[in-house]
């Protein structure tokens, strides 16, 4: 019943049986991602998407920042982002890449260098790449509620592709993890279209840039969609869980890819 709360997962694959439960939101509804500063500070995302009958409730809009208080986590500051864009304007949305938010959906978040790099399942940019936005100051959207305060910008785009029911699509970004040595990985799946299967894919760019961002692929996975990246417990290694819909999830350990 989104109920505001958070799972931990062990090392082994093991998910906690006891949620951690997020103090000061009342619901969440489809979160996508998690990212953290290592200082006990978090940011948690809901997609921002339409749910299947249409609808784009506010509590699929969710942006939260949270503070790691013992066991727990407490909100201190949230907003609902969908709304908040259109607060802030047709020119400021065009700004950052999109004509409207009617096929916005967001999967992918992850800090680099005291910033958000939030990437895009859709919708893809005018030459079917992927789009990445930057802002650089989370805790003045928080602290204002006006997203142009944030340093939102749209920062780079990158050209995905998998392969969905035999046939080559473009990709949108279904995760972002920022590697310590500056490097980026990407998970990527189907954007913006409903497939029976897919192959979806992690691309890693060892030097992600303003402007356009060059990734290769490493590695393709038959009939699974990646969709959480994070990094290893293990020194040089990254995590990857797949969706798997209403069967149960699974989870790989890779090593960090090299240049």
């Amino acid at each position: 019943k989104h109920a505001p709360w958070l799972f931990g997962f062990e090392s082994d694959g093991h998910v906690q049986p006891e949620p951690i439960r997020i103090g000061g939101l009342k619901e969440v509804n489809d979160l996508e991602s998690i990212t953290g500063d290592g200082r006990g500070l978090y940011y948690v995302l809901s997609s921002q998407s339409h749910n299947r009958k249409g609808k784009r409730k506010k509590n699929r809009q969710i942006f939260a920042r949270l503070i790691l208080e013992g066991e727990s986590f407490r909100s201190d500051g949230a907003i609902h982002l969908v709304e908040t864009l259109k607060n802030a304007g047709q020119e400021f949305i065009e700004s950052i890449g999109l004509s409207d938010l009617s096929t916005l959906d967001i999967e992918g978040m992850t800090m680099r260098s005291g910033s958000l790099l939030i990437g895009l399942k859709a919708p893809l940019d005018a030459q079917g790449k992927a789009i990445i936005w930057k802002m650089d100051f989370p805790e003045k959207l928080f602290d204002s509620g006006d997203i142009r305060q944030s340093g939102l910008r749209l920062w780079s785009t990158v050209h995905l592709q998998v392969q969905a029911d035999n046939a080559k699509v473009p990709g949108g970004i279904s995760e972002l993890l920022a590697l310590p040595d500056g490097g980026l990985l990407i998970s990527a799946t189907a954007s913006g279209i409903d497939s029976r299967s897919q192959d979806g894919a992690i691309y890693f760019a060892s030097d992600p840039k303003v402007g356009t961002t060059h990734a290769r692929k490493i590695r393709e996975f038959p009939g699974l969609k990646p969709e959480g990246l994070a990094l290893s417990p293990d020194a040089g290694r990254f995590m990857v869980v797949f969706d798997r819909g209403n069967e149960l999830p699974s989870w790989i350990e890779l090593p960090w890819p090299t240049l």
